[in-house]
């Protein structure tokens, strides 16, 4: 959207130059809260999704806030005084009998629900920190989208708006295809200088550490950078890129031996990426 104020000939009277930045930051500051932001709650994201009708919660207890917002909810196991309820075994048939879009909100337990995801139904999976490697296979069909609150799972085609730090972190966790990787690590460096990635610095998840990484190399601290991507690696999140960034970082200390090693790896795992070959050959040839 382009804003477009004219000021006329008396563009200098500070009155008018009040009005048009009043206006102005008024307008950048709309802007910015149509994306929804990685410490999104459930209700928020729900809410931009357009034309919702229905809510299906399967062994969620976040049905509380969006109680008195949709008519149409339904919950399992069954909650006292709700009349609409469900089963795994009934879920079947209540999605086939449930016109219009639907959001079905479930735990890490149940990932085997997102095969019912298409383009009427979304698929909201709580907190699945430890199954980010069970998600990839729906990477190919669907849209996957990473808050602090879950995994969002739609189709591609969705318009739902994000912030610059959710659409990084969602690339890096589940962008991990070969035609994708110049993309992400441009991505990640900018995730670097983002202002919302860098408040999530001080947390201990994978997304946090992630960004506490990306930061300390952004500013040069590459002894920490090296140790927070080493303790990322024992969470779980075992791309190659994180080989690839402990090798610059240990190269700029010095650690020559350390970082032929990190390369060694990542020339293993992705021998199509010319840039691990490139920085080998130069510790070779400054080593000999």
């Amino acid at each position: 959207m382009l804003v477009s104020i004219t000021l006329g000939k008396n563009y200098l009277n500070p009155m008018k130059l009040i009005i048009f930045l009043s206006i102005l930051c008024n307008y950048l500051c709309a802007t910015e809260t149509q994306s929804l932001n990685y410490h999104s709650s459930l209700k928020e994201i729900i809410t931009e999704i357009e034309n919702v009708e229905h809510l299906i919660f399967i062994e969620s207890k976040e049905y509380s806030s969006l109680l008195s917002s949709y008519e149409s909810l339904y919950i399992y196991p069954p909650v006292d005084k709700h009349e609409k309820t469900t089963s795994l075994e009934e879920l079947p048939n209540l999605l086939s009998n449930l016109e219009g879009k639907k959001v079905l909100v479930t735990t890490p337990n149940n990932l085997h629900l997102t095969k019912y995801c298409n383009k009427d139904l979304v698929v909201f999976i709580e907190s699945p920190t430890d199954k980010y490697n069970d998600l990839q296979p729906y990477t190919q069909d669907y849209r996957l989208l990473l808050f602090e609150t879950g995994v969002l799972i739609d189709s591609k085609d969705n318009s739902l708006s994000v912030s610059p730090t959710v659409h990084a972190l969602s690339l890096s966790f589940f962008g991990n295809s070969q035609n994708e990787i110049e993309n992400i690590l441009k991505t990640e460096k900018q995730l670097a200088k983002e202002k919302e990635s860098q408040s999530l610095i001080f947390g201990l998840t994978q997304e946090s550490l992630l960004c506490k990484g990306l930061l300390l190399m952004e500013r040069g601290e590459y002894c920490e950078a090296s140790r927070t991507f080493h303790l990322l690696k024992t969470q779980g999140f075992n791309h190659w890129r994180l080989d690839w960034y402990i090798s610059q970082a240990e190269y700029e200390r010095r650690n020559l031996k350390k970082a032929q090693k990190a390369l060694d790896s990542v020339i293993k795992q992705a021998p199509y990426f010319q840039a691990a070959e490139t920085l080998s050959q130069k510790i070779a040839d400054e080593m000999f």
